[in-house]
């Protein structure tokens, strides 16, 4: 399987990587032989979208799979409800921030300097600084996320990892809206994103910043990695963008007669795209609610 670089208006190969290290993310059929009437026997290679929603839900999910008789337990019950993230907080917020935020750079594989190989980029570290690339590596892999995907993954953590009462993986994925119900945090911790077509004000909470992979400022939030990430889409949509503000990251956009001016109609779908992402993700948090065993008070 080809690995595709960059190169213009010319796809440059990166690399090639072997059917298992390398996955199709769809299910595709051969309409030759099944033509419209049954494809469905005829598939030429399967898919990993599903697995990788399962994955991700599989390293938040504390639900314990055993039952231990203990006094501990019958006096709280809250041990057996362990995960990942348990263990690796850091790890597993980094990774979820890299995805929601498509910031690929943070998350993704690298391909090596032999072209047929790679190398997994180990997010583990608690010090962020430590976190690095092998020299000489041709870039980064697209990991083959999409909407879809970010999509389950957001409702699994927001979802799984509740049920032990630590609500701070669910709180760091909280996207609002100006305005909305929610807990009143410090001003510098207050990070946001303006819509200029619709003027909805998003906020969300920075957790703090660090140094992945020789980059400084790296929030360790979800949503306000997401909040940064649409307000860089803004830059590529429209013309008449502001710098960010140095605490909140938030840019305005000059606006014609209550309209802003598309400067890339395909940075415009983008942005649209990802904006219906922060809804949905809004949404999701307002469903599940503020607690651990509620649902619905959109607090």
């Amino acid at each position: 399987m080809d690995v595709v670089g960059s190169g213009g208006d010319n796809v440059i190969p990166a690399g090639s990587l072997g059917i298992v290290d390398g996955r199709f993310i769809q299910v595709d059929f051969d309409n030759n032989l099944g033509g419209s009437w049954d494809y469905n026997h005829f598939p030429t290679h399967t898919g990993f979208d599903e697995e990788k929603v399962l994955a991700l839900r599989q390293l938040v999910d504390s639900r314990p799979t055993l039952s231990t008789v203990s006094r501990d337990n019958a006096l709280d019950g809250r041990d057996p409800y362990i995960s990942f993230r348990t263990d690796l907080p850091h790890a597993l917020d980094r990774l979820l921030g890299g995805l929601l935020a498509e910031d690929w750079e943070t998350i993704a594989p690298s391909m090596n300097a032999d072209g047929i190989s790679h190398s997994v980029f180990n997010i583990q570290d608690k010090n962020g600084a430590n976190l690095t690339r092998p020299a000489g590596n041709k870039g980064i892999l697209f990991p083959n996320m999409g909407y879809s995907n970010e999509l389950g993954g957001a409702i699994s953590a927001i979802l799984f990892s509740r049920f032990s009462t630590d609500m701070v993986l669910a709180q760091k994925m909280r996207v609002r809206y100006d305005g909305d119900n929610a807990p009143v945090v410090d001003p510098d911790r207050r990070r946001s994103f303006v819509d200029p077509v619709t003027g909805h004000r998003y906020i969300a909470v920075s957790y703090g910043t660090e140094s992945i992979g020789g980059r400084p400022g790296v929030d360790r939030g979800i949503a306000s990695r997401m909040l940064e990430h649409a307000n860089d889409l803004l830059t590529q949509a429209y013309s008449g963008v502001g710098a960010a503000d140095p605490v909140t990251g938030e840019r305005t956009t000059a606006v014609v007669n209550g309209l802003p001016t598309v400067s890339s109609p395909e940075g415009e779908k983008n942005l649209r795209r990802y904006i219906g992402f922060l809804d949905s993700m809004r949404q999701i948090g307002n469903l599940v609610g503020g607690g651990p065993i509620g649902y619905g008070d959109g607090d």
